[in-house]
C-alpha cells in the first residue's frame, strides 16, 4: 500500500488568511510586550526582524562592553550566523562537535577559551545540552557572555527552569514551530545594561521594512504552496526526487534554504532593519496560540519510535536522547559512513527525508581564512540523514521511514 507523505520540513501550519487577520488587527503595544516578558519571564525582551539580527545586535553590543573580539561557536550552523558574528566586529572562532551527537564539545570550549573571548555562542539543537550548566559556571567567573542559540527549540523550556545563557535568541519564520513570515527575538535574561547596549545598537536598524517583507511573504507562499500535502504528493516530492538521482545541478540550488554562501566587509542593507509593528503583531499571536507542550509530546513521542525501533539497526548511529520537554525532537537525525547510498535508497521508494540543511562552516571556503577547521562537524555533516518527527507526520509513514532502513541493510547483507 501506498503511503502518502509530507515533506521533512513542515514541522509549520502557516495560513495565509490568519497572517491577514493578523495584520488588520489592532496593535496594542503595550499589551503585546506585557504578555511577551510574562511569556519569557524576562524584563528585556526585543522582537527583531530575523534570528541573525538578534545575534548581530547581541554580538555588537558584547564586544562594546568588554572591549573584546573573539566568539567561539558551533561550524555546525547556517553560514549567516558566522557572518553576524564578523559583521558586528568579532572574530569567529569554532569549536568541534561531540559526535555522533551534534552538540558542542564543552571540553573544546574550554581548550579555545583565552583574554579576548567575549562570548560563547551555544546553539541548541533537536536534544538539550545538560553541559550548559557546566559551561555557565565556568564563563561567569571568566566574565565571558554566554549567548544561546535556541533558533529551532522555542518552547523546549519552562518558566521553573534555571536559566543559565545571558542572552536567549529565538526564530520565528515559516520554517519553525512558531510558523511567522519572518521575526526573530532577544531575551536579555538578566543585564539591564546588557539589554541597555542592544537597544542603542538597534538605533542604528532601518525602519524601511516593505520590500522585505514582500520578499519573505512571497517565500512564505511558494513554501506553503509546494509542501501542501496535495501539491508534494503529485510535484514537489517528484521534482525533488529527480534533481537527486539526475543530479541537475542546475536546480539544486532550489532545493537549499541557503544554496550559494558568501561573506562580505560590512552588514548587507537587507538586515539593517527593525521588526515592523506587523511582525511583533505575528509573533505574540502566533506565540499565543501555539500549544507548545502538545506538540512537544507528539514529536518526543514520534522521536522515540524512531529510537526504540533503529537501535537493532548496528551500521547506524545516533543520539540516544532521555525524552522530555527539554529535548526539542525537531527531527530524528543518524549517521552512516556511506550517508548517499542509503538516501537515494530511500528517496527512490519515496521515504521522506532530507540531509541536514545546517553546514561546517569550518570548511567554508569563504571563511577559510578563520583557519579552525572541525573534523567531527563535518564528518556529522557528510553523514547525517533527517526523518521526520513533527505532529502532522502520521506513525503509519514513521514506520515506512524504519522499515525501509532495516530492508535496505538487510539487501546489504546478501
Amino acid at each position: 500500500m501506498t503511503v502518502s507523505s509530507q515533506p521533512r520540513q513542515k514541522i509549520y501550519n502557516f495560513s495565509l488568511i490568519k497572517t491577514i487577520k493578523i495584520f488588520f488587527s489592532s496593535f496594542n503595544k503595550k499589551e503585546i510586550f506585557f504578555y511577551l516578558r510574562k511569556k519569557f519571564n524576562s524584563k528585556y525582551i526585543l522582537p527583531v526582524s530575523q534570528c541573525r539580527v538578534g545575534i548581530y545586535l547581541s554580538i555588537k553590543a558584547i564586544i562594546k562592553k568588554t572591549k573584546k573580539k573573539e566568539i567561539l561557536l558551533s561550524p555546525f550552523t547556517v553560514y549567516e550566523v558566522v557572518n553576524m558574528v564578523k559583521y558586528a566586529g568579532g572574530i569567529p572562532r569554532f569549536v568541534d562537535l561531540k559526535y555522533p551527537s551534534a552538540q558542542i564539545n564543552i571540553k573544546d570550549i574550554l581548550k579555545k577559551l583565552n583574554s579576548n573571548t567575549a562570548a560563547v555562542i551555544f546553539t541548541q539543537y533537536h536534544s538539550y545540552n545538560n553541559n550548559i550548566k557546566f559551561l555557565s559556571k565556568i564563563l561567569k567567573k571568566k566574565k565571558i557572555y554566554l549567548v544561546e542559540d535556541n533558533a529551532i527549540t522555542y518552547g523546549c523550556e519552562k518558566k521553573t527552569d534555571q536559566v543559565y545563557s545571558d542572552i536567549k535568541i529565538y526564530s520565528f519564520n515559516i520554517t519553525k514551530f512558531v510558523s511567522c513570515i519572518a521575526g526573530g527575538l532577544i531575551n536579555v535574561t538578566r543585564d539591564k545594561n546588557l539589554f541597555n547596549e542592544i537597544k542603542n545598537q538597534e538605533l542604528e536598524l532601518s525602519n524601511k521594512n516593505f520590500f522585505f517583507l514582500t520578499k519573505k511573504l512571497l517565500r512564505a507562499i511558494k513554501i506553503s504552496f509546494l509542501t501542501n500535502k496535495f501539491i508534494f504528493n503529485f510535484f514537489t516530492k517528484y521534482f525533488i526526487k529527480n534533481v537527486i538521482r539526475n543530479d541537475l545541478n542546475i536546480f539544486k540550488d532550489l532545493l537549499r534554504n541557503d544554496p550559494k554562501p558568501s561573506t562580505f566587509k560590512n552588514i548587507p542593507s537587507e538586515y539593517k532593519i527593525k521588526a515592523s509593528n506587523f511582525q511583533i503583531k505575528e509573533i505574540y499571536f502566533k506565540i499565543k496560540n501555539y500549544d507548545n507542550i502538545k506538540m512537544q509530546n507528539i514529536r518526543n513521542r514520534n522521536y522515540l519510535i524512531y529510537q526504540k525501533n533503529l537501535k537493532i539497526v548496528k551500521e547506524i548511529k545516533f543520539e540516544k536522547i532521555k525524552i522530555d520537554h527539554k529535548n526539542g525532537c525537531l527531527f530524528f537525525p543518524f549517521f552512516y559512513y556511506n550517508r548517499n547510498h542509503l538516501y537515494n535508497y530511500l528517496l527512490i521508494n519515496n521515504s521522506d527525508l532530507s540531509k541536514y540543511y545546517y553546514r561546517d562552516c569550518s570548511h567554508l571556503k569563504i571563511f577559510k581564512n578563520l583557519k579552525s577547521k572541525c573534523n567531527k562537524s563535518k564528518k556529522l555533516c557528510d553523514e547525517a540523514i533527517l526523518l521526520p518527527t513533527y505532529p502532522d507526520y502520521s506513525k503509519q509513514n514513521i514506520y515506512k521511514n524504519i522499515n525501509l532502513i532495516k530492508k535496505y541493510f538487510k539487501e546489504r547483507k546478501k
